[in-house]
């Protein structure tokens, strides 16, 4: 009898053991797992921050915008290469083209709903209060076509979440801190599309 309880203390002492090993290897895989969505998270961001900033250098330059087809649509081409750049970061060939295209006429669209919305219906003053709203609504359908250019229904609703808060955030911050340096908002919402994407990437809710 004796060394039949001692049996089940030992077997007990195994199991308790056991289950404390596996324990500590799911927290490391979680850790481990953690690690990379942000490492994920944050490439993506820097890849949305860069492609956005760069399509605003390239089309608000003097030198680009003497031509005269570049005025009107200049939202669409100030946002076109960081569609691109996100689709880079996806290494998807089809994905630069798609959503290079959805990022620039989506914010193209939102600029001038928005634009009609603030100028004729609100008769907002278009600095700042205007153009806050403009970028709230231009950031939001850019990234709800980016979801849609993805396919994804939840990609519609999340990145176009991600863009409203991106471009509005990134105008207050701009606003408050830099005097409203455009390029400084343009890219908090580059790095702000391209963070929620790696995230969406990484848990496998987009192909």
């Amino acid at each position: 009898v004796e060394s039949y309880l001692n049996g089940i203390k030992v077997y007990g002492k195994v199991n308790k053991a056991m289950k404390s090993q596996n324990k500590q290897q799911k927290m490391q895989q979680s850790e481990v797992h953690s690690s990379k969505t942000l490492v994920e998270v944050l490439r993506f961001g820097l890849f949305g921050a860069i492609g956005f900033g760069i399509s605003f250098i390239i089309f608000t330059s003097p030198l680009v915008t003497r031509f005269f087809f570049i005025m009107p649509l200049q939202p669409f081409f100030m946002t076109v290469i960081g569609g691109a750049s996100l689709g880079l970061a996806l290494r998807d060939k089809n994905k630069v083209v798609t959503l290079a295209l959805a990022s620039g006429f989506g914010f193209l669209i939102g600029y001038y709903i928005s634009g009609w919305v603030v100028l004729d219906y609100l008769d907002l003053i278009w600095y700042p209060y205007g153009l806050f709203i403009i970028m709230a609504i231009s950031g939001t359908i850019c990234g709800s076509l980016m979801g849609l250019a993805l396919k994804n229904r939840k990609a519609v609703l999340i990145l176009g979440v991600a863009g409203f808060l991106g471009f509005s955030i990134g105008f207050l911050i701009s606003y408050w801190i830099t005097n409203g340096s455009t390029l400084v908002y343009q890219m908090i919402g580059g790095a702000s599309l391209g963070a929620v994407l790696g995230y969406l990437k990484k848990k496998d809710l987009i192909e």
